[in-house]
């Protein structure tokens, strides 16, 4: 009994949709038609538009087709030879795909146990590879704490990418950072000091992880927006910075 009388109750429900569509459809019929009557002057009027300007511009492009095809003969033959190999290889490779999907058909469905064997030259899904990992490694001597910013590039290229930067805040005081860059290989590097008026010394900066490399030689760094800067007797360098973009940058060859 319950179940007849659910199929009683969805059939009156399934009525009563049926009779609001019924309802509701010549009104929305009225509108779409109404609009289309409404929206097709204007199409009409933009298709004669584009018809006209076909029309006008049929004969260039006609000339262009020409003159092309007459002054670059070889290249035109050259396409239409893999034009036609192209098609040949579409036609011959229907019917074999035809007959694979027959022969897999035929054959019976079988239950597969999944094995963690591996063809060489092969990869397993569940073993990803290890990221590469370059650190940058540097002590800094701040009389406040403020952002640093690392810029890089991951080609041979001259100009830094705001794409390739690490940001991180900043310590009062002597503190050592290590910092992960994520890049396969970095070709040059930017240490940017985000305030001005600030007097910084750093040292020991080095790349460390999958890329090693020292960045203690500052005679070779570039300086921008450096009020002042001193190479100390125990190598660390001393910069006063300015309020544009100050920054220390290397090109490690």
């Amino acid at each position: 009994m319950k179940d007849k009388i659910k199929e009683l109750i969805n059939k009156e429900k399934i009525m009563e949709i049926v009779n609001k569509v019924k309802e509701k459809t010549p009104i929305y019929t009225k509108k779409v038609i109404s609009k289309v009557k409404e929206k097709a002057p204007i199409y009409m009027a933009k298709l004669k538009e584009e018809t006209c300007k076909l029309k006008e511009n049929a004969p260039i492009y006609k000339d262009k087709c020409i003159n092309y095809v007459k002054n670059n003969k070889k290249q035109v033959i050259v396409g239409c030879v893999i034009l036609l190999v192209a098609i040949l290889l579409l036609v011959v490779s229907v019917p074999s795909k035809k007959k694979q999907e027959i022969t897999q058909a035929k054959t019976p469905t079988q239950v597969l146990s999944v094995k963690e064997t591996v063809l060489p030259g092969a990869k397993l899904a569940t073993k990803p590879e290890k990221e590469s990992e370059i650190f940058f490694n540097f002590t800094a001597v701040a009389e406040n704490d403020f952002n640093y910013q690392i810029f890089y590039t991951i080609k041979d290229e001259i100009w830094y990418s705001p794409k390739y930067v690490v940001s991180f805040a900043g310590q009062a005081g002597e503190n050592t950072y290590k910092i992960k860059i994520p890049a396969e290989r970095i070709y040059r590097i930017r240490l940017d000091f985000d305030a001005a008026n600030e007097a910084i010394t750093v040292s020991d900066i080095y790349l460390s992880g999958d890329q090693e490399a020292d960045l203690n030689n500052f005679e070779d760094y570039l300086f921008n927006d450096i009020a002042k800067k001193t190479i100390n007797k125990d190598g660390s360098l001393t910069v006063i910075t300015k309020s544009q973009d100050p920054h220390i940058g290397y090109y490690i060859k």
